[in-house]
């Protein structure tokens, strides 16, 4: 689905407008590897810490006051 989802997005006239035709086909055409990069940059984006911290609390943190 995700593959099926970047070559549709390579396809869209603003891909086009802004030069992103390739950059969206080659995610497409690598696909597992793409994933497998954004599932490990998720990862360690949402790993802040100790691991303690559930990602639904660390979306709706308030901020300090």
């Amino acid at each position: 689905m995700g593959r099926s989802q970047y070559r549709a997005a390579s396809d869209h006239r603003l891909a086009q407008r802004y030069e992103l035709t390739n950059i969206l086909g080659t995610l497409s055409e690598r696909f597992d590897t793409t994933r497998r990069a954004l599932n490990d940059i998720s990862d360690r984006l949402f790993s802040l810490g100790d691991g303690s911290e559930s990602v639904e609390r660390l979306l709706i943190a308030k901020p300090s006051e």
